[in-house]
């Protein structure tokens, strides 16, 4: 069926498993069922009221043996009890540690899908905290609930131990006063025999006086007598001797009996305690994979296409790129700047129209139109309009308008050195070699003039020159 029974601290647990599984597992129980048998004898002996006893009669080897024992396992637990306890400390430093680490690192300048998954990472973060930390609670609980037991153990063993002490103590004493009055007893006897010996010679002496005799049969009943009471004080210190002997065996037999129940329960618990560490760890494990599978859920739905796309949004400054600096000959300070790319040639000094620095121009006047309703004025071929009030390319000398050459004249015609892209509306575009009639000088910088197809607006001055300069 692929269904197992497992045996967990005397409760079973229904698992699925595989058929090949299913049968390794029975295969495994019946070999410890068989190996159990075979050890069932040894088992059997192996028992404290069995095994621990001793031939020498005030001996207490044994006992010596078994309390050792029980010390042992105490130190154990200490062991165990201590490792539980610095295990625990190391779950609680390593939490605080997770908790200032979560809140350490704001990471409050991220945007996007990636900040999501940045704050739910923290956050996990902050829950391994929340699980190590209780599994140091868990654990440090646990250490003191086996300090508890272990001083529930002293306690009984105590008991015992000092029932058990007092009993060998009576025995020793018994055995002792056994000894003494059994060699008292010897010493009655031997004189007594001794004093019967005389007191036969004597008798058989023809030569022996009667008072002589008499008092030989005097010490000889007073021996006699000497060694009955002797004998009787011995027999009743061998009888004291064999009760304080059953005594002590009895008491020797419960202190092994209640030795093996401590030792067994011991074993047992502290079993117990390791298991429960396990679990304790294992499922702190299990939690934590818990959160970092969320933080894995979370970095599934982070999009870069998405974060890239808010940045624009949200932060984007222009599409425009700067244009290039221009280069200005020193020998011909009035000429423009050159830059990489432009056909003006390097010795001419001209400036590229891209770099031309002006204010934002208003509309071309119309014809008819006063000299003060703007710097661009509308000119008709036959028009010739006077100096404006007002320019808004500002001459590079800082000199008014009309100064240096500059200002209204006579329509003049130029030739066109260099091309020319209009910048705006009020502008017109130039062709190298192309004539223009200047219509109005308007500072030294900026020329209103009007092409041959009818074209009329602002040019700039150092794009041209005289028609005549230039035939010569």
């Amino acid at each position: 069926t692929g269904v197992g029974v497992v045996w967990v601290e005397g409760s079973s647990v229904v698992v699925h498993l595989s058929l090949s599984l299913c049968l390794k597992f029975l295969a495994a129980s019946l070999a410890r069922l068989d190996r159990r048998k075979t050890l069932a004898p040894r088992l059997a002996m192996a028992k404290f009221a069995q095994n621990f006893w001793c031939t020498d009669f005030c001996s207490t080897v044994a006992f010596d043996s078994l309390l050792k024992r029980l010390k042992e396992g105490k130190r154990t637990g200490v062991d165990v009890e201590e490792f539980l306890e610095k295990r625990g400390r190391i779950e609680k430093e390593y939490a605080e540690s997770l908790f200032r680490l979560a809140k350490s690192c704001p990471g409050k300048d991220e945007i996007g899908t990636l900040k999501v998954s940045w704050e739910q990472l923290k956050s996990e973060t902050e829950s391994v905290g929340k699980h190590h930390q209780l599994l140091s609670a868990r654990l440090v609980d646990e250490a003191h609930a086996l300090k508890d037991f272990y001083l529930q153990q002293k306690e009984m063993r105590r008991r015992s131990e000092d029932t058990v002490k007092k009993a060998s103590s009576h025995k020793k004493n018994c055995f002792d006063r056994n000894t003494k009055l059994k060699a008292a007893y010897e010493v009655k006897c031997r004189e007594a025999d001794k004093n019967e010996e005389n007191y036969g010679r004597m008798q058989s002496n023809p030569a022996a006086k009667p008072k002589e005799l008499q008092s030989s049969q005097k010490r000889m009943e007073g021996s006699r007598s000497a060694a009955n009471n002797s004998d009787v004080s011995y027999q009743e210190a061998v009888k004291n001797l064999e009760e304080s002997r059953q005594l002590w065996e009895r008491e020797m037999e419960l202190l092994c009996r209640q030795f093996q129940d401590l030792e067994e329960k011991r074993i047992a618990y502290l079993r117990h305690v390791m298991w429960s560490y396990c679990n304790f760890c294992s499922q702190t494990t299990v939690d934590e994979d818990d959160s970092y599978e969320n933080i894995r859920k979370s970095l599934e739905q982070c999009n870069v296409d998405s974060d890239i796309d808010q940045f624009v949004q949200e932060r984007a400054t222009g599409s425009e790129r700067p244009a290039s600096v221009p280069y200005f000959n020193f020998y011909h300070p009035t000429h423009g700047g050159d830059t990489l790319g432009l056909r003006t040639p390097a010795s001419t000094g001209v400036p590229p129209a891209s770099k031309i620095v002006h204010k934002e121009l208003p509309p071309i006047p119309m014809q008819e139109k006063t000299i003060d309703e703007g710097v661009y004025s509308s000119v008709d071929d036959d028009l010739k309009l006077g100096p404006t009030t007002e320019s808004y390319y500002a001459s590079p000398s800082g000199m008014p308008a009309d100064s240096g050459g500059g200002g209204g004249g006579l329509t003049s015609r130029m030739v066109v050195l260099y091309d020319y892209t209009a910048q705006g509306p009020q502008e017109i575009s130039l062709a190298e070699d192309e004539v223009i009639e200047v219509l109005e000088k308007e500072d030294d910088l900026w020329w209103c003039g009007k092409k041959d197809d009818g074209q009329t607006g602002m040019f700039p001055s150092t794009y041209v020159e005289d028609i005549d300069e230039a035939t010569v």
